[in-house]
This record gives C-alpha cells, sequence and structure tokens, in this order.
C-alpha cells in the first residue's frame, strides 16, 4: 500500500505533521543529495523529531521510522525502516524515472492500545481522547519531497548497446 501522506489528508487520529492535531515544534529533518552520474543518492537524518511522547514509543521500539520511496513510471516502490531516523537512499538512475516521491513518517510497529500525547491539541486532549492503532498506522509525518528524474543519459546509454551507429556516405 503506498503511503500518500499530503496536506490534505485526514486520520480519524492526531498525526504530528499534519493539520494542527498535535501541538508541537516542527520535526527538524535534513535531506542531503549526493547523487552520482549513475545512481540516485539520498541522505536523510531527522535531527528532532519534537515530540517526547512518539520518541518514547520509538525507544520502546514500539514505533519506527520509515521512508517510502516511488517512481510510478517505472513502478517502483520500495520501503526501509530504522529505529534513528536516519536513511542513506542509493537508487540507479535507470531503475526511475519522471518523478521520484520519497515519505518520511514515524510508523506504529505493533498495535498501541489507548494512545494518547501531551502534545494533542485541546480538542482532543481536554475531552481525554484515547485511541487505538494497528500496526502500520502513522503517528507523525516527517518529511515528504520529490526529485525530478532525467533518465535522458541512461535512454542513450542503452540505445548505444542494442544499436551501432555508423556514418553512411552516398556515392550520387
Amino acid at each position: 500500500k503506498d503511503m500518500k501522506l499530503n496536506d490534505n489528508i485526514m486520520f480519524p487520529y492526531p498525526v504530528k505533521g499534519i493539520a494542527d492535531n498535535v501541538i508541537s515544534p516542527p520535526i527538524e529533518v535534513e535531506i542531503t543529495d549526493e547523487s552520482t552520474v549513475s545512481e540516485y543518492i539520498f541522505r536523510i537524518n531527522v535531527i528532532s523529531l519534537n515530540d517526547e511522547d512518539i520518541q518514547k514509543l520509538i525507544d520502546e521500539d514500539k514505533a519506527v521510522y520509515a521512508c517510502e520511496i516511488s517512481c510510478s513510471y517505472t513502478m517502483l516502490l520500495r520501503s526501509v525502516l530504522n529505529k534513528q531516523g536516519n536513511f542513506r537512499i542509493r537508487l540507479p538512475r535507470k531503475r526511475v524515472g519522471k518523478r521520484i516521491d520519497f515519505t518520511i513518517a514515524v510508523l506504529a510497529k505493533e498495535q498501541i492500545d489507548n494512545y494518547t500525547n501531551k502534545n494533542f491539541h485541546p480538542d482532543f486532549l481536554n475531552q481525554g481522547f484515547v485511541f487505538n492503532l494497528n500496526p502500520g498506522e502513522v503517528l507523525a509525518k516527517v518529511s515528504t519531497f520529490h526529485v525530478d528524474a532525467d533518465i535522458t543519459y541512461e535512454k542513450l546509454k542503452a540505445i548505444e548497446s542494442i544499436l551501432v551507429v555508423r556514418r553512411h556516405f552516398s556515392q550520387d
């Protein structure tokens, strides 16, 4: 299942980074492009989640950072999970084209019963709302971004391996 998290999506429970349902400082993330001629390389580091309750769930191994990479042009879909929020994503240029979408989020690793967060919007917090979350459900939207992938170079190299182009001189 594709993890498309844009600002218009709504969840039946508060998610940090979407709307104002969780009120705390924004998540700090650093994204570095280290791409080469033959592959895209992106380093994604979450510097600070700025949410103690979600960080505690990660520390207790109940939640995890996830980075989903998708390219609808080549049907590539890859998910990488880790506890630290540090990713080094490597994609051969010949495996992607047109646009590469990245979504970084914090997901529940297991069933989380009676989830609450001291940073919930007062509409949830003052009413005493708690939520039962299933594995894979989103706790925080860390970042979404896309890269325009240019595959012209790879296309030319692929054609070169199939065809041999020679100059032809005609005698008139």
